[in-house]
């Protein structure tokens, strides 16, 4: 095959419509390798191993797959020194280290979602960092959107891969905390505002698909105001 042929070969593939599909797919395999590293699980001392901030939003998501209403009280934290009869309620596989408690700052839709998972296969870090993963597959795919409808498929391919490829993206894809579901919602609502502002048809259908994805990202987190 000549470098013509290839020439010809590689344009038609960035310039192909559904070029997302096949992106996503590379993204979904490498970001979803090994979903239990960072490293996690139960340590010799019984406690639990989380990673950066899962300290907060897992084990929030485990207290309330077991029904623990104090979750729901925003003062109340599981190493309160003023209150050790309240931590006698966790288990020690619940209390990763001495900072652990409840994460409360922001609204709690990503932790009903971890938590529903934990319910239902325990803690299993590979399953309930899965919504996470969704996620960053959403603002690689709305990425892509984008950039299509901007400058087409090529121009959309080369964004999407630009922001798979970044750093931040891949390591939130790959740990249960909340800022990759705020992100996601973000770009899902930037995507549907500009289709909303380039289409010629149905256009209140998008500006009320706006509207919804910015009640999810509130529902998310504050940053979305």
């Amino acid at each position: 095959m000549s470098s013509l042929q290839i020439g010809a070969v590689l344009r038609s593939l960035l310039t192909h419509r559904r070029s997302w599909i096949g992106l996503l797919a590379v993204v979904a395999l490498v970001y979803g390798a090994w979903l239990n590293r960072p490293e996690t699980g139960q340590l010799e001392d019984g406690k639990w191993l989380y990673s950066y901030d899962e300290n907060y939003t897992v084990l929030t998501a485990r207290r309330i797959a077991v029904g623990d209403k104090n979750v729901w009280d925003a003062w109340r934290h599981p190493d309160d020194g003023a209150d050790r009869r309240f931590t006698s309620i966790f288990s020690k596989a619940d209390l990763g280290n001495d900072d652990s408690r409840y994460e409360w700052v922001h609204p709690p839709t990503p932790r009903i979602l971890m938590a529903a998972i934990i319910r239902v296969a325990g803690m299993n870090p590979t399953l309930y960092r899965l919504p996470s993963l969704f996620a960053g597959l959403v603002i690689v795919g709305m990425t892509w959107l984008i950039g299509d409808r901007m400058r087409g498929p090529a121009f959309g391919l080369c964004a999407a891969t630009l922001t798979a490829v970044d750093g931040w993206i891949f390591c939130l894809s790959r740990v249960a905390m909340t800022d990759i579901f705020f992100i996601a919602a973000t770009v899902a609502a930037y995507g549907a505002f500009y289709v909303y502002w380039t289409a010629k048809k149905r256009r209140m259908l998008w500006v009320a698909l706006v509207g919804f994805l910015c009640g999810v990202d509130l529902a998310m987190k504050w940053s979305a105001a």
